[in-house]
């Protein structure tokens, strides 16, 4: 079903350097409760707190160029970062990294564009607007329902087939 969703990146860390920096406490503190959260919602799952607080930017860019030059490679693209971000610990923003993540997801050329800058700055945009949800992750069907949050299995399931939200009442993370 990853073949009927267009993922959207979303640069909200605009300003933290490249290379990553560490971050502070309330920053790691912030990180350790979502991945709590995310252990109970999802326990076959497996994070790390990351070492590093990454510009979200060098990443944003290539999944724009990969769905504007390979979109069929997008899903395995995000998994990668996702991948050596939240189980390796690893830098999205350092340039080996992310041809590294591009080779294994079988994009050949890794260099966005101003077209990919372009777009970037629109989702950014969507997200700072509210024209998208403000939470992570957050999807939209063609039908305009939104699914936010960590869905359980059989409701994430039940979206992408038919575009609404079930009437379950489960919460999402």
């Amino acid at each position: 079903m990853l073949d009927r969703v267009a993922f959207q990146s979303v640069r909200h860390e605009r300003d933290l350097p490249i290379p990553a920096r560490e971050p502070d406490a309330d920053e790691r503190a912030f990180v350790q409760r979502e991945i709590e959260i995310l252990g109970e919602r999802a326990p076959e799952s497996k994070f790390v707190v990351p070492p590093i607080w990454p510009s979200t930017g060098p990443a944003a860019r290539l999944v724009a160029m990969t769905e504007r030059t390979a979109s069929s490679a997008v899903a395995a693209l995000v998994r990668g970062l996702y991948r050596v971000f939240w189980q390796e610990g690893r830098d999205p923003s350092n340039p080996l990294v992310l041809a590294e993540v591009a080779r294994s997801a079988g994009i050949r050329a890794v260099a966005p564009t101003a077209a990919d800058e372009q777009t970037v700055r629109r989702w950014t945009a969507e997200w700072e607007t509210g024209a998208i949800e403000m939470r992570t992750p957050a999807m939209r069907s063609s039908r305009g329902a939104v699914l936010v949050g960590m869905a359980a299995p059989k409701r994430l399931e039940a979206f992408l087939r038919s575009g609404r939200i079930p009437s379950s009442t489960e919460d999402a993370c």
